[in-house]
């Protein structure tokens, strides 16, 4: 379970954007004008935003900050897709929260870390505040460069049951609720261009490698895996509120399967530029 730490210094590592467009005779720009706008202004500020967390973390200021970081990369492999998301949703203080934040943003900007991560940056924004001690903004963007990330990742797979399970897992988690809730109370400027600032983090990092547990979360992965010998295991449940028990399979020999690359791009820049036109018809 996430604690709720309010952060009693301001936190640093913000970046509070607001996109503005241009008058376009009373009328809602376009997608190639809202592009140009990403292009010159939007993209640039995340990509100063990207030197200036590299720089923190490759200068740690103290013996803590390097201790944590050092723990959370030890707890990652990104060829396997292991991640430390339990660690990075369950800070201790205020201090852990601010390090394991600051960690999460170098993974996702600097180092292009999979939606995961920006699922559990944006919980973790959530339970911080800006500088004028408002709701994080940024908790909006990242949550929402998450869905996004993931329905980009997502695109590979053959059966999209694997990412729907993993969008799922994240966004009905108890930790996450609040943030969802906050989001939907925001004015739709204000979602559409945190929408706009999650496109133009994605169009800054560019494409991602296959993580092959991204497509191997469905029914016919777990089948695969049972009649190769794997057998189901109970997963223990805390929560007295869930119905029934809960199995997992291990599915990791099970290989994925994917569209053609050469589809999946197509298909990433169709859900790039959809989610700009979504953004557009809130604007």
């Amino acid at each position: 379970m996430h604690k709720r730490i309010l952060l009693t210094k301001h936190l640093v590592i913000t970046v509070a954007l607001a996109l503005t467009f241009p008058n376009y005779v009373n009328a809602a720009p376009t997608l190639e004008q809202v592009k140009q706008v990403l292009e010159k202004k939007a993209i640039p500020i995340w990509h100063n935003a990207t030197t200036k967390i590299k720089h923190l973390i490759d200068n740690p200021p103290n013996a803590k900050s390097a201790e944590t970081w050092k723990e959370l990369d030890a707890g990652t492999n990104t060829t396997t897709g292991k991640a430390p998301l339990a660690r990075a949703t369950t800070a201790k203080d205020g201090e852990d929260l601010f390090l394991i934040a600051s960690w999460l943003r170098w993974r996702i900007l600097s180092e292009n870390a999979d939606p995961r991560y920006s699922y559990a940056y944006a919980a973790d924004l959530h339970y911080m505040r800006d500088s004028r001690g408002d709701f994080h903004k940024d908790a909006a963007i990242f949550f929402y460069n998450a869905k996004l990330g993931l329905a980009i990742d997502g695109a590979r797979c053959v059966d999209k049951a694997s990412p729907e399970s993993i969008a799922l897992g994240f966004e009905t988690q108890k930790y996450t609720q609040p943030l969802i809730e906050n989001i939907a109370k925001m004015s739709k400027i204000d979602r559409a261009s945190a929408m706009l600032e999650a496109v133009a983090i994605e169009e800054m990092r560019g494409e991602r490698p296959l993580i092959e547990a991204f497509c191997t979360r469905d029914a016919s992965s777990m089948l695969k895996a049972i009649a190769s010998g794997n057998q189901p295991e109970k997963i223990p449940s805390s929560d007295s509120n869930v119905a029934g028990d809960t199995y997992s399979v291990d599915v990791s020999k099970v290989k994925p399967q994917v569209i053609p690359e050469i589809e999946w791009k197509k298909k990433r820049r169709e859900i790039l530029d959809g989610y700009v036109k979504t953004a557009i018809e809130l604007l």
